[in-house]
C-alpha cells in the first residue's frame, strides 16, 4: 500500500520553514537508485542517500535506515502493521494482540520505526484493537479481569506509537474516545489507569487539538479521580503527574494560543490541586508502613507547581501545607536532583504570589534553595531553577532579598553562572536575580561586585546575545559603567525639514 504521509511533510508542532521530512517510499527509492544506476552495496547506498537528503535539509527522524532483512521485500514493520489493520478489520482480538506484541518489539528499534508504522495505518489499527477489547463482554467478575487484561495489553501498542510526534496528529475523536472510555470503564483498576494516562499523555504531548479533545471527554476529571482512587500506586501516580503536566502545557507551536492555563483551572476546581497535595504528603510518609519514594515525590512536586497558575491557588498551597511539603521534600531528599529541581519549581512559582513570597522565605526557603544548588552543582536543571526561584523570592522585596544575601544566595548565582556558562536560561535567571537583589537594596551592590558579578555578567552580553538587553540592566542596576544606546528617536516631520536646512536636532528639540 501507499503510506499516507506525503513525499515531503513538517513533523508536528514544527514550523514548515524550519524543518522537512520526506517518507519512507521516497527514501527507499533513492536507495535503490543508488544501487541500481550507481553498483553501489546497500549500506553504501543508504549512506550516499542520507547524506544527499541531509545535506538538503530534510530531517530524517522518521526514516528507518537499517537495510530490509534478507528476503523481505518490504520493511518488517510494514508487513507487521497491515496484519494488525487486517486483524481488526476482520474482528479478531486474539490476532490483533499477537500483532500489536510483535508491533512493540519492532518499535523498540526507535522513532523512525514508529514513524513507519504509522504511515501504513498502525494508529487506527492499535485504536482500533483498544475499541475491539472494550467492546467485549465484562458481565461477571471473572469476564470483566479478562476484559480488562486485554485493555492492558493492546494500549501499550497505542501508546509506543504515541511517542512519535508525526503519529499524534493520525488521531482522530473516536480513537481518542476510547482512550477516555477505557479510564472511565476501569476506574477501579490501577494497571488500566496507568496505561490509560500514558496513553493520554503521549497523545497530548506538543498536540493542542488532541488536548481539547481529551478535556472534552472529561479526562482531567478522570486524571484526579485516579489519583485520589489510586494515590499509593506508583505507576499511577506517576503517569497522573506526567499527564497533569502535558494537559498544562502551552507547546504546540502550530496554535497561537493554547488553553493550558485553563486546563489548570479546571484541573484544580475538580480537586487536583488538593489531591496531589495530599498524595505528597501520603509518599512523605503520612501513614502506616509508607516510605518515601524520591521520583514519586518529584513528579508530585512537579505536578503542584503546573497547577499555581492563579494568585489564589498560590495561597492555597500556602495554607493547605503544601509549600511546608515542598520544603519538608527538600530537606528529606536533599540528596535527589530530581526531587531539589521539583520543589524549586512550586517555589519558584508560589513565591509568584507577592504576599506568599514573604511566606517562602520565612519558612527558609532561601537557605534551602541555596543548599540544594550546591548540592547538585553540575545538574544545569537544578541550577536553572535554582535561579529562577530566587529571582521569584527577591522580587519587589527588600527584606527578601537581604534573607537571600544572608544565606550566601549570591555567591550560589555565581557558582551556577560560571560552572554553566553556555547555558542561556541559567544566565538570564541568574542576572534577573542579581538585578533584583539590589534594585531596592543599593547597600548590597558592593558585596555582589566584589564576588566578581560584573565580570560574569559581561561575560553575558558577549555569549548570549538574546539576553543582552536583561544584563545590561543588571549591570546598570549594580552600578557598573554601561553604554546605553537609544536604538530610535523619532522626530516630527516638520522638525526633520528644519534639521535638513539647519543641521542635526539635538535633544532639546532645537537645532
Amino acid at each position: 500500500p501507499t503510506p499516507t504521509s506525503p513525499a515531503i511533510m513538517p513533523p508536528a508542532g514544527k514550523k514548515k520553514e524550519q524543518v522537512k521530512r520526506i517518507s519512507q517510499a521516497t527514501f527507499d527509492s533513492a536507495v535503490q537508485e543508488n544501487v541500481d544506476e550507481f553498483e553501489m552495496e546497500v549500506e553504501e547506498a543508504i549512506a550516499d542517500a542520507v547524506a544527499q537528503f541531509e545535506a538538503q535539509g530534510i530531517d530524517l527522524g522518521n526514516i528507518v535506515k537499517a537495510p530490509r532483512r534478507e528476503g523481505e521485500e518490504l520493511h518488517a514493520v510494514q508487513g507487521v502493521s497491515e496484519r494488525l489493520a487486517a486483524a481488526v478489520a476482520a474482528g479478531d482480538l486474539a490476532a490483533a494482540i499477537e500483532h500489536g506484541k510483535a508491533l512493540i518489539g519492532e518499535m523498540a528499534a526507535g522513532d523512525e520505526v514508529r514513524g513507519l508504522a504509522g504511515t501504513f495505518g498502525a494508529v487506527p489499527a492499535a485504536a482500533g484493537s483498544l475499541a475491539l477489547a472494550l467492546a467485549e463482554e465484562g458481565g461477571d467478575d471473572a469476564a470483566k479481569a479478562a476484559k480488562a487484561a486485554k485493555v492492558v495489553v493492546v494500549l501499550p501498542v497505542l501508546t509506543q506509537l504515541l511517542r512519535f510526534e508525526g503519529n499524534r496528529d493520525l488521531l482522530d475523536e473516536t480513537m481518542l474516545g476510547t482512550v477516555a472510555r477505557a479510564l472511565k470503564e476501569f476506574a477501579a483498576l490501577p494497571r488500566v489507569q496507568e496505561c490509560a494516562l500514558a496513553c493520554a499523555r503521549n497523545a497530548c504531548i506538543r498536540n493542542e487539538t488532541n488536548r481539547q479533545r481529551l478535556v472534552e471527554r472529561d479526562v482531567p476529571e478522570l486524571l484526579v479521580a485516579a489519583l485520589r482512587t489510586h494515590g499509593r500506586d506508583a505507576g499511577v501516580v506517576r503517569e497522573g503527574c506526567a499527564a497533569l503536566r502535558a494537559l498544562t502545557q502551552d507547546d504546540d507551536m502550530r496554535h497561537t494560543y493554547g488553553q493550558a492555563h485553563e486546563n489548570a483551572k479546571k484541573l484544580v476546581r475538580e480537586g487536583g490541586l488538593a489531591v496531589v497535595m495530599e498524595q505528597l504528603g501520603v509518599n512523605l510518609g503520612g501513614g502506616p508502613g509508607i516510605e518515601p519514594v524520591p521520583s514519586i515525590t518529584a513528579e508530585l512536586c512537579s505536578a503542584m507547581g503546573r497547577l499555581a497558575v492563579r494568585n489564589e491557588y498560590c495561597t492555597q498551597i500556602v495554607e493547605s501545607g503544601g509549600m511546608g511539603l515542598a520544603l519538608g521534600a527538600l530537606r528529606a531528599s536533599s540528596g535527589d536532583a530530581a526531587v531539589a529541581k521539583q520543589c524549586f519549581v512550586v517555589l519558584r512559582a508560589v513565591a509568584g504570589n507577592d504576599a506568599c513570597r514573604r511566606d517562602v522565605v520565612a519558612e527558609g526557603g532561601a537557605e534551602l534553595v541555596v543548599a540544594g544548588m550546591r548540592a547538585h552543582k553540575v545538574d544545569v536543571g537544578v541550577q536553572e531553577q535554582g535561579c529562577a526561584a530566587l529571582v521569584s523570592m527577591s522580587l519587589r522585596n527588600p527584606d527578601n532579598c537581604v534573607a537571600i544575601v544572608q544565606a550566601d544566595g549570591v555567591s550560589a548565582l555565581l557558582a551556577a553562572m560560571r560552572m554553566h556558562s553556555g547555558a542561556l536560561k541559567v544566565q538570564r535567571h541568574a542576572c534577573l536575580a542579581l538585578r533584583n537583589l539590589v534594585s531596592r537594596n543599593p547597600e548590597l551592590k558592593a558585596g555582589i561586585l566584589e564576588q566578581g558579578a560584573e565580570e560574569l555578567i559581561r561575560a553575558v552580553r558577549l555569549c548570549h546575545p538574546t539576553v543582552d538587553d536583561i544584563a545590561k540592566a543588571a549591570l546598570r542596576d549594580l552600578g557598573c559603567d554601561v553604554k546605553l544606546q537609544e536604538l530610535f528617536t523619532s522626530v516630527p516631520e516638520h522638525m526633520q525639514a528644519k534639521a535638513d536646512l539647519n543641521g542635526p536636532i539635538l535633544a532639546g528639540g532645537n537645532p
